[in-house]
């Protein structure tokens, strides 16, 4: 028997009453061998049961089914005769009730992905074939049709796994990213902070600053928690109910973004009634979280001297609970109505978790809102465009035993200079917490006309926004009538003035807090000063340190925290500039320093240079000293010829030991 290989590919055999053995198809084009006799039509019906593809037969003019095969009939869910004689749109192409796309609009359709309707509404995606024969006389099409589905499921499978692949790179350059970012202001947080505990001899100071020291190392905690997240997935989000200080709270959430604030010279103020409890129970980790978002978003978009303030509000109390507002407000660009909506959509702010300095995990508005969620609460937020947006956090907050103010002596008097009428309604409300007797004066005239009366004041507190340059001179004036003054300032300002201030000063966070307060007030009447002790350290007045960092107030820590230990450091600003004064020097220093992100030079291109040539280099021990803290990271360092690495934010023991090890 002979057989073209086109017929045998596209019709394998159906009971025909067939034309000879060679005659043209339908259409006119080539011509269809068929079998005749009854051991071909057995062979044939062989073929047409067995195949592993569904086959049917379809009437040219009228798209009825003429005949379809077992497998046919399986893949659509039926009994073979319930399809002959039914219209093939309502079988094979479901979605093409119209013109045949074959017959009628001349298309060739040849191993292409369609879907099979089967007898229970379902869809089965194919592989489909057609081609045009003479059948029993008649043109028909000849469909061949094969079941995908479990290529579909592959294809799906793979999908997912790029899509998870993609998505765990973009984490883990997400992580990456944020570890630099969040580190390296958490550098300055710690470094200037004890360099403000080794060197301040104001006893405010050092109580003041370690309240940073706090916060700072409550992120680096954090940031290592952000790091732990990458295993965990997101709604395995665990609320922690701990006892806290709302006066903790807020002073770590306004010292968190004081930086930004100073930058920008904008006011940040903070008030809460005086009756409200300052003890609670609740996740302070997320509420500060949460605060600090809202605090930076405000920052951001506040312009240059304009104001920001957190306001603590107490809606309702009960018994063992208090229903509490966050209230945070800005003098910024505002937010139009209908973008109010869309600012807790997921993505819908593209730098919203990753724009946060300060707070460990970049969080955005959406995640802010879950975690609010999460702690029975919501936020919600109102904004008239061009005057400001007034973000709210609603939390119910059960009291925890509240601790007592510090007792403060009675009859202290105290004079109140500020033109600021939020923060001398706050220094009021807490004077009558503490039950303090406090003059109000909104600018120095009125100031001096108040100190000249009466038996004078213990204590004088100085805004140095209103005073702008005059603080000092006012100061002065007032020292013979005032035992004590206090500069209320930003924690940026503590050192520039601290050596021109005079006798019996202190400073004073201008974020007013009663705890802080009272402890300057009974600082004050005590008369009492501290000193920090300081221990010997080891002679290390014949060491050279070369640091090689870009960005100034990392050079200023560094150069801080080493002071008074008698080392020798030069500094270069990026690789490029180290490279020339190691070329210009190679055996003067004992050990180097490295940043890795720098401009110019990377801290691998400048190490790997500098290994590469040691002839011109010299051979000095390099330590990698940078915010990445991947073990990838740390790896490239030692790779690229480093010793070691340090991670920072610095801390000046593991400097020191780095330095007594490399360089005895």
């Amino acid at each position: 028997m002979l057989l073209y290989p086109s017929c045998v590919r596209h019709f394998p055999g159906a009971p025909f009453s067939a034309p000879s053995p060679q005659q043209p198809c339908a259409g006119g084009k080539g011509t269809c061998m068929t079998p005749t006799g009854t051991d071909a039509q057995q062979r044939f019906e062989a073929i047409w049961d067995s195949v592993a593809c569904g086959i049917a037969i379809i009437d040219a003019e009228t798209r009825t089914i003429l005949a379809v095969n077992p497998v046919a009939a399986r893949m659509h869910g039926a009994d073979p005769a319930h399809l002959v004689g039914k219209i093939c749109h309502q079988f094979i192409c479901p979605a093409e009730t119209g013109a045949c796309p074959i017959m009628d609009k001349g298309q060739t359709v040849d191993r292409t992905e369609r879907k099979l309707l089967r007898a229970d509404g379902q869809t089965l995606p194919i592989i489909k074939s057609v081609v045009k024969i003479n059948y029993q006389g008649r043109p028909a099409l000849l469909e061949s049709f094969t079941d995908i589905s479990l290529l579909k499921e592959a294809e799906e499978q793979l999908r997912e796994l790029r899509v998870a692949q993609v998505a765990s790179q973009a984490k883990s350059d997400f992580l990456a990213r944020m570890s630099h970012e969040m580190r390296t202001p958490l550098n300055a947080i710690l470094g200037m902070a004890r360099i403000a505990q080794k060197n301040g001899d104001a006893q405010n100071i050092s109580h003041a600053l370690s309240v940073i020291v706090t916060s700072a190392s409550h992120l680096l905690g954090l940031v290592n928690d952000v790091l732990d997240m990458a295993k965990i997935e997101a709604d395995k989000t665990e609320i922690m109910a701990l006892p806290f200080c709302l006066e903790h709270l807020i002073t770590q959430v306004c010292t968190m973004v004081e930086d930004d604030v100073e930058k920008k010279k904008l006011r940040l103020g903070i008030a809460f009634s005086e009756s409200i409890p300052l003890s609670y129970t609740g996740d302070v980790l997320h509420i500060s979280q949460i605060l600090v978002n809202l605090l930076a978003n405000a920052v951001k978009f506040t312009p240059e001297g304009g104001h920001v303030s957190l306001c603590v509000e107490e809606a309702q109390r009960t018994a063992d609970s208090s229903e509490l507002r966050f209230l945070v407000r800005d003098s910024g660009i505002g937010i139009p109505q209908d973008k109010i909506d869309k600012l807790f959509a997921p993505f819908e702010q593209g730098d919203g978790s990753i724009t946060r300095t300060y707070g460990g995990t970049g969080l955005g508005l959406s995640i802010s809102q879950r975690l609010a969620g999460l702690m029975g609460g919501k936020i919600t937020v109102s904004s008239v465009p061009g005057q400001g947006a007034t973000f709210v956090l609603h939390l119910t907050l059960p009291h925890a035993p509240e601790s007592p103010l510090p007792p403060v002596p009675p009859h202290f008097r105290c004079l109140f200079v500020s033109d600021d009428a939020q923060l001398a309604l706050q220094f009021q409300g807490i004077a009558r917490r503490l039950r303090l007797h406090a003059d109000m004066a909104s600018a120095p005239k009125d100031a001096l006309t108040l100190a000249q009366k009466g038996s004078g004041h213990d204590l004088c507190l100085l805004d140095l926004d209103l005073l702008d340059g005059q603080a000092l001179p006012l100061a002065e004036a007032l020292s013979a009538h005032t035992r004590h003054t206090a500069f209320m300032t930003g924690f940026l300002h503590w050192n520039s003035m601290e050596s021109s201030a005079p006798a019996n000063s202190h400073f004073l966070a201008r974020q007013l807090l009663p705890t802080a307060v009272a402890d300057l007030v009974r600082t004050c009447a005590a008369q009492r000063e501290e000193a920090s002790e300081r221990g010997q350290s080891p002679d290390f007045s014949q060491i050279h340190v070369l640091l090689v960092e870009d960005i100034d107030i990392n050079q200023e820590i560094f150069l801080g925290l080493l002071a008074e230990t008698g080392i020798h450091i030069d500094v270069a600003d990026n690789g490029r500039a180290a490279l020339d004064m190691l070329r210009a020097h190679p055996r003067k220093y004992d050990l180097i320093f490295m940043d890795i992100q720098m401009p110019e030079m990377d801290g691998i291109s400048a190490a790997q240079a500098i290994r590469a040539q040691p002839h011109i280099y010299g051979t000095t021990p390099i330590i990698a000293m940078t915010a990445n803290a991947f073990t990838e990271d740390v790896e490239k360092c030692l790779a690229a010829g480093m010793v070691g690495h340090l991670s920072k934010p610095i801390e000046e023991e593991k400097v020191l030991e780095a330095i007594a090890r490399y360089c005895s």
